[in-house]
């Protein structure tokens, strides 16, 4: 079985609910929020335990994952929707997205929002566009989400 920190690195949904964890701790006065996050910790930690792995079973596989975020990568300005990445992986919507998010410990559509802002960031970084037309280019595709 894995070490509480080598199963936490390993394995990206864990590392979401501590970061939400300990940005709850501050933030939550009644203490509700931060006890969901503590059950879906125990929840996920069991499992993984279960398993006798650090890396979940259902994740996406590394040759699908790849596939689907070079497509992300080449279209990042177009409109992405989940049925074009599920094509891209070769499964269906629901499914892909289940996996996409056992693999990443994102959605997909907050994984394309966070390469959008980093997209953003290095066109800003070029100083060759305005504010304006960075703006325009990294949202275009966004209105079609």
């Amino acid at each position: 079985m894995p070490a509480t920190s080598d199963a936490i690195s390993a394995d990206p949904v864990l590392q979401q609910l501590v970061e939400q964890f300990r940005r709850s701790e501050s933030d939550d006065e009644d203490g509700l929020y931060s006890d969901a996050i503590r059950l879906a910790l125990a929840a996920r930690w069991l499992r993984l335990r279960s398993n006798g792995q650090s890396q979940p079973v259902d994740g996406l596989q590394q040759w699908r994952l790849k596939r689907v975020t070079a497509y992300i990568d080449q279209h990042i300005n177009e409109a992405i929707s989940l049925a074009d990445l599920a094509q891209t992986a070769g499964l269906s919507r629901m499914y892909f997205a289940a996996r996409f998010r056992a693999a990443t410990g994102l959605r997909p559509h907050d994984y394309i929002l966070r390469q959008r802002i980093e997209r953003a960031k290095e066109l800003l970084l070029q100083n060759e566009q305005s504010l304006v037309d960075v703006a325009l280019t990294t949202i275009s595709g966004e209105l079609a989400l």
